[in-house]
């Protein structure tokens, strides 16, 4: 497991492209999102959104949260009305994951489960870097074993999991207490669902 240490306000070019190549060959990565620490990968690999459910043991009918670059990237996987897309304008950038439904046209994502997507954009030049140039959604999902609410500190992470480890640690220092994303599902704007508050 590589670590490396990064400044999150100016990060490294050589650090960045590091981190990039990591996940365009489906690794599993620790990275600081705009909310928690948070494990990733891409999230069109099967290999490594296989292998996070594993080191999670999370149930594979559980979707996972991705994060897209852009409202763009997020309209060539989901179905957006000019409604939904003033609502995704009004929370976006930031703690928010919105569900929306899935194109049947858009490239498989296989951190997805029935017809619905779960998607975010973060509030984080540098997440939002990696994912320009990586240029496909990521999944991003708590740093912790499934129903384990408690946070896991970096150096810890071989033990925790059990020797089935990520396969890069993005360090960008100690982390201040925040909460996960609020989930919001607005298929149905007329019935907005709040999964997580």
């Amino acid at each position: 497991m590589e670590t490396i240490k990064i400044n999150l306000h100016k990060p490294d070019a050589e650090a960045v492209a590091l981190i990039v190549d990591y996940l365009r060959r489906g690794q599993v990565v620790v990275l600081p999102t705009d909310t928690v620490y948070g494990l990733s990968c891409r999230a069109d690999n099967a290999l490594a959104v296989n292998k996070i459910f594993r080191m999670k043991r999370r149930e594979k009918t559980k979707p996972l949260i991705c994060l897209v670059g852009s409202l763009g990237m997020a309209k060539r996987y989901c179905k957006i009305s000019h409604a939904q897309e003033a609502y995704l304008k009004n929370k976006w950038p930031g703690p928010f994951t919105l569900v929306l439904e899935k194109k049947l046209s858009a490239p498989r994502l296989y951190a997805a489960a029935g017809d619905s997507l779960a998607l975010r954009l973060p509030n984080n030049k540098f997440m939002l870097t990696i994912l320009k140039r990586l240029k496909t959604p990521v999944v991003s999902t708590s740093l912790n074993l499934s129903g384990d609410k408690k946070s896991v500190p970096l150096a810890g992470l071989s033990r925790y999991f059990h020797n089935n480890e990520p396969d890069m640690v993005v360090d960008s220092g100690p982390w201040p207490k925040r909460k996960p994303s609020k989930i919001i599902d607005i298929r149905d704007l007329i019935n907005i669902k709040i999964k997580r508050n």
